[in-house]
């Protein structure tokens, strides 16, 4: 019994030894923004490569098909075989590429989620460590710092604005259904209604990101400023000036927007969620988010006078 009780406790330390060693090996392979940066570059640099040779490939079978034509033409069936055989293999060649691209694009995804996780908790420790921080040159390297993480943050892992779509407008209830047609419709509607919701709080997240990053921006330029000031021979980094010239690449940020969407017959219009992180004009990003916001609980107002109605004329179906 002693003997059991003991192997037991020496299972359970082995078992407590194997679990340290998993999250310290965890804890090593945490990736750093640095280390993303070159990652996702590296992925996005051979999805490029690999859009250039699909589209030249696509380009040569274009031709190809043209010289099988040509050939048909003439008569000239062997010259049409030799160019439809190449084609086939050029098509596989495609489709391989294909695949590719969608490994790389499904990897530089996952990659651009792991650097949305730590991109936060990074900024905010390197705030704090240059308030911490008295030596001017290293106040000044982090406020560098800050500043090319957030030009990178601006364009490596960029996302489309968001579009929330109105077409439901266009739904209603016709003469020849039934109490099982307009269930489908309300539950149609239930459904567009929570994804609004969750529109709703998604905007009002990305407007308190455009502020944070406004925020941070402002004192990462007040870092680099009262680090080089005093320095002699040193470049004040100022808002006329790009990052890469103070040392790190030049990347634009600056935001054209999108045109908004003219409504279709039925009234229809896609409500747009901007980008504010690259813009650099508070009074604008206020303006819009205010301008989306409002445009959004219209919609969700609208929507629920629709939902009301189909929900009333099904009950009324209902009735004996």
């Amino acid at each position: 019994m002693i003997a059991d009780c003991g192997f037991r406790i020496a299972d359970w330390k082995k078992l407590a030894l194997l679990l340290v060693m998993v999250g310290f090996a965890g804890s090593v392979s945490a990736q750093t923004l640095d280390q993303l940066d070159s990652q996702i570059s590296k992925t996005q640099s051979q999805i490029n490569n690999l859009n250039k040779e699909y589209s030249r490939l696509t380009q040569i079978n274009n031709d190809r098909l043209k010289k099988v034509a040509d050939a048909k033409n003439h008569n000239d069936a062997t010259a049409a075989e030799n160019e439809l055989k190449a084609a086939y293999a050029s098509a596989e060649q495609l489709n391989q590429i294909n695949v590719q691209l969608n490994q790389l694009k499904s990897q530089k995804a996952q990659l651009c989620n792991e650097w949305r996780a730590i991109y936060r908790k990074t900024m905010d420790d390197l705030l704090a460590q240059a308030e911490q921080q008295k030596d001017r040159k290293q106040k000044a390297d982090i406020g560098r710092k800050l500043q090319h993480y957030q030009q990178e943050n601006a364009v490596l892992c960029a996302e489309n604005p968001d579009l929330f779509s109105t077409e439901w407008r266009s739904l209603q209830v016709e003469s020849y259904d039934g109490p099982a047609e307009i269930n489908q419709k309300i539950q149609m509607l239930q459904d567009i209604s929570r994804e609004l919701r969750i529109t709703l709080t998604k905007l009002d997240t990305k407007y308190q990101d455009a502020l944070r990053e406004r925020k941070t921006k402002e004192r990462a330029q007040e870092f680099v400023q009262e680090g080089t000031l005093f320095n002699d021979g040193s470049t004040v980094v100022t808002s006329s000036r790009t990052i890469s010239e103070a040392g790190f690449p030049n990347t634009p940020t600056t935001f054209e927007s999108v045109p908004q969407q003219s409504p279709n017959e039925n009234g229809s219009q896609a409500v747009l969620l901007n980008d504010w992180e690259t813009m650099d004009n508070p009074e604008a990003i206020e303006q819009d988010y205010k301008k989306t916001h409002t445009e959004l609980l219209s919609l969700q107002k609208d929507l629920q006078i629709k939902l009301e109605e189909f929900e009333k004329r099904a009950k009324n179906l209902q009735l004996p």
